[in-house]
């Protein structure tokens, strides 16, 4: 965990600063920060995936400081499901909250595109979930370029 989610990210950082990339965008993992240290998911993931959940965080904690424009995206639990299908809720502040706890695999590469293009989405650490949308014939590309509109920038 630590070579690729804390040295990994840091040497891509170093990289993407050396090389003028407009944008990093980083996927890490809900519960990534000690507050939520006593989670049962974060417990076993940290203790069964040798500090996965602290090397995460400390690999954004590396991309953040290396002065790289960046976006952290940290979705809930994966699914295979079709993407486009279902509303992705962001939250901030890592903190679980009630409802959805998941969102699709498809779902989370498509707000990751949107972090590149969006400027919105610079400078922000967002966690992302979905739930499942009745409306077929909602407009899911309208809803990803607003889905950045009013989140907090990190602090310095």
């Amino acid at each position: 965990a630590h070579s690729v989610d804390n040295q990994g990210v840091a040497t891509v950082a170093a990289a993407a600063k050396a090389a003028g990339v407009s944008r990093v965008v980083l996927v890490s993992s809900m519960m990534v920060t000690p507050k939520n240290r006593w989670q049962p998911i974060r417990i076993l993931l940290n203790n069964i995936r040798w500090g996965l959940m602290d090397a995460k965080l400390a690999g954004e904690n590396a991309l953040r400081a290396s002065g790289v424009p960046y976006t952290v995206v940290r979705p809930g639990g994966l699914g295979k499901e079709a993407g486009g299908k279902a509303e992705v809720l962001p939250r901030q502040g890592d903190t679980p909250g009630a409802g959805p706890r998941s969102i699709s695999r498809a779902d989370v590469a498509a707000v990751c595109v949107e972090a590149l293009n969006n400027p919105a989405a610079a400078g922000v650490t967002l966690e992302i979930v979905a739930q499942p949308k009745a409306d077929q014939g909602w407009d899911y590309e309208g809803h990803l370029k607003k889905l950045f509109t009013g989140l907090t920038k990190d602090s310095a």
